[in-house]
């Protein structure tokens, strides 16, 4: 005789692997197409393009006015900081309590030449805010 409980679980934790395995994949092309609208958006502006004619080109290309608008200003921001030869650092970290935290999870990056300067200013920022006690900074990554 089968084991109905049993037969459940292994359907339950194949259905939940699945849907994982979805969502990986979905999540991977949504990240594809993000890096070509910004590619994109990057090109037209360093060919010289205004910033309205690149929101028009990318619209051509499939995005809606509002998100190629946001692409437009991030692709600026992004020449910009090239242009200074600075970027965009994300980092995580570990609290006194042992949770893992991001940047993302705080919703701050630092901007720096170098991935010292970077490692700096991520520990002086967690050092002064109040909010993080740190213990020690596990990562950063230089966003392109």
């Amino acid at each position: 005789m089968k084991n109905i409980a049993t037969s459940r679980d292994y359907q339950r934790n194949d259905f939940v692997n699945t849907l994982y395995a979805n969502l990986r994949k979905k999540t991977h092309e949504a990240l594809v197409d993000s890096n070509r609208f910004a590619a994109r958006a990057i090109s037209y502006l360093k060919d010289g393009l205004d910033p309205e004619e690149c929101v028009e080109l990318l619209i051509l290309d499939g995005l809606n006015r509002e998100a190629a608008v946001r692409y437009v200003e991030m692709s600026q921001e992004h020449t910009k900081l090239e242009d200074e030869n600075s970027y965009e650092y994300g980092f995580t970290f570990e609290d006194s309590t042992g949770k893992i935290w991001s940047s993302n999870d705080i919703k701050k990056v630092v901007i720096a030449s170098t991935d010292e300067e970077a490692w700096d200013k991520v520990e002086d920022f967690l050092n002064s805010d109040d909010k993080y006690e740190l213990e020690k900074v596990l990562t950063i990554e230089r966003y392109y």
